[in-house]
């Protein structure tokens, strides 16, 4: 169940649901950008949290669980943890979604 590119913000096309056996698995990231990875990708811009929250709100609702990819993933840009850059805006989006969303 991918979401369609045309009617989502740039890079929401990366958070999508798989069903394995009856349960529905959410996966999202928080952005991307490793040029230094072989092979290179494109990047996909962290919309200052946009990203995240849309991809969340599209998967969350339908899904059994929800994989947070890029956890620590740091050499990827990807990762969920405290930085001077973002500071915890990460952590508030994903707790915010972990105690209140439905």
């Amino acid at each position: 169940m991918r979401t369609e590119e045309a009617s989502v913000p740039a890079g929401l096309h990366e958070c999508h649901a798989t069903n394995f056996g009856g349960v529905t698995v959410g996966h999202v990231i928080p952005g991307f950008n490793c040029p230094t990875c072989d092979p290179t990708h494109a990047a996909v811009d962290r919309q200052n949290g946009g990203l995240l929250r849309a991809g969340l709100n599209a998967v969350a609702p339908r899904a059994d669980l929800v994989l947070l990819e890029g956890l620590v993933n740091v050499d990827e840009n990807a990762e969920f943890v405290e930085t001077l850059t973002w500071g915890r805006t990460y952590l508030d989006i994903v707790r915010w979604f972990a105690t209140i969303a439905p």
